[in-house]
C-alpha cells in the first residue's frame, strides 16, 4: 500500500510544554515533542494515500 509523509503543524499547543504524540487508529506512539517543535512541524506522519488518523497529545 502506498504511503505519503505528512508534516503536522499544531499551532495551539504551549511552546514551553512537552507532549507525547500517539496515533489512536494504529495505536502507535510517534514520540515526545516540545510545543515549539509541534508548532514548527517537527511531527511527520506516514499515512496511506487517502488514509486518516486521530492524533492524541498528552502533556508530559
Amino acid at each position: 500500500m502506498e504511503s505519503e509523509s505528512c508534516v503536522v503543524y499544531i499551532p495551539w499547543v504551549k511552546p514551553e510544554f512537552t507532549y507525547q504524540v500517539t496515533l489512536l487508529f494504529t495505536d502507535c506512539e510517534v514520540g515526545t515533542f516540545s510545543g515549539r517543535e509541534l508548532q514548527e512541524g517537527a511531527c511527520v506522519l506516514l499515512l496511506p494515500i487517502y488514509g486518516q488518523e486521530i492524533i492524541e497529545l498528552t502533556k508530559c
